[in-house]
């Protein structure tokens, strides 16, 4: 359902991009003799800057028709694009809890999962971009086609991260020079990260063919109640 509310869209917007810019201040130790901007180029990293860029532009939008226009009006922006980086973060949350955090109690590396930081760029982030779809975007306006091209956003950094090897000896900040296990060409060879690819691909093309099936379902529950409101 939809909260045709703006100041609330505004509040939740401006909390989203606060904690945003707090988790990724975290990952890259701002303000500590530990900083290490080369955190910037995970994918966890950016997809929490574009949640965070795209919250800001909608939290300015809400702000903007407030002053204009009735607060209880909707506090919709451009949801099909809303819909495509909820999804590209989603999959930050996806890989962490499926591959990432399972991964560190079996290899031995020291790392310890669900910390702070790890649990606001890999869950909290992720589920207010989820959850301001949700919320706050019209429904019945995605297209079927849509999850194709939100698939780009992660398609585009697996080949950022796959080419880069080719152009610098430069190690990730984690060691090695691929950013995750699952694009390691060097661990497991092209045809475990094609495979890895290809794994993927289909359970995020299937989350997001569900996101499409459940804006038309909000939509028709939407128009339901509004009819019987009506009629009422």
């Amino acid at each position: 359902m939809i909260i045709n509310t703006r100041s609330c869209a505004a509040i939740y917007r401006a909390v989203t991009v606060i904690t945003a810019g707090i988790a990724v201040s975290r990952v890259i130790g701002v303000g500590t003799t530990h900083f290490a901007p080369g955190g910037l180029l995970y994918y966890t990293s950016m997809s929490n800057l574009l949640g965070m860029a795209w919250s800001l532009y909608a939290l300015i939008v809400t702000l903007v028709s407030i002053g204009k226009y009735d607060r209880r009006a909707s506090a919709s922006v451009c949801p099909r694009l809303g819909a495509g980086v909820a999804l590209a973060i989603l999959v930050t949350l996806l890989i962490y809890l499926t591959i990432l955090a399972p991964a560190s109690f079996t290899q031995g590396s020291g790392y310890q999962p669900f910390t702070l930081t790890d649990d606001l760029v890999h869950i909290v982030v992720p589920l207010l971009l989820i959850g301001d779809w949700l919320i706050f975007a019209d429904k019945g306006v995605l297209r079927w086609w849509d999850p194709l091209w939100w698939a780009l956003i992660p398609y585009a950094y697996a080949a950022y991260a796959l080419i880069r090897p080719v152009f610098t000896s430069a190690q990730w900040p984690g060691g090695g020079h691929y950013p995750y296990q699952f694009l390691d060409v060097e661990h497991i060879g092209w045809g475990g990260v094609a495979v890895n690819i290809l794994v993927l691909t289909v359970v995020i093309e299937a989350i997001a063919f569900l996101m499409v099936a459940l804006d038309r379902r909000l939509a028709v529950l939407k128009n339901r109640r509004s009819c019987a409101a009506v009629n009422g």
